[in-house]
């Protein structure tokens, strides 16, 4: 497999076999299987993952999103996995947060779904322990989980 670097500058990036501007993406797409998004949302990246991009990969390329929610274009990631254009999403990262329980996305065969926690903050671990131990309880006493991804109601 080769990689290709997209950034502000065309600057070598050691792990990648090139590196283009994100003005030079649209030349490269069509050399990618996979398109892998992990920047930064900016002015310059905000929608870069649209129509056009999808268009612009080979038939049956993935995708996956870990950066923020608004670098892509959430309809047009729909459009392009109902068509085939896509064969498969790997998303943590949406438009809204948290996901529309409507969303067409949590119920695409070729989506999958995980939580995006990339930074932690003061207290988080405190805050988990805290949510564990009272759904422990909550458990042993048959009542309804708190933060339950699986109930969507």
């Amino acid at each position: 497999m080769s990689t290709i670097g997209v950034r502000r500058s065309a600057e070598p990036v050691p792990s990648c076999d090139r590196t283009v501007t994100y003005g030079e993406l649209p030349g490269v797409l069509p050399k990618a299987d996979w398109l892998i998004l992990c920047c930064p949302a900016s002015s310059v990246t905000r929608g870069i993952a649209n129509a056009a991009t999808f268009a612009a990969l080979p038939d049956g390329a993935h995708f996956i999103n870990v950066s923020r929610g608004e670098i892509a274009v959430e309809k047009e990631i729909i459009a392009a996995l109902q068509s085939g254009k896509l064969a498969g999403a790997y998303l943590d990262v949406f438009e809204r947060e948290p996901l529309d329980p409507a969303s067409a996305l949590w119920d695409m065969p070729n989506v999958l779904i995980s939580p995006h926690t990339a930074s932690h903050s003061q207290g988080q671990n405190e805050a988990i322990f805290e949510i564990f131990l009272d759904n422990l309880a909550r458990f042993r006493d048959g009542q309804k989980l708190r933060n339950d991804v699986d109930d969507l109601s």
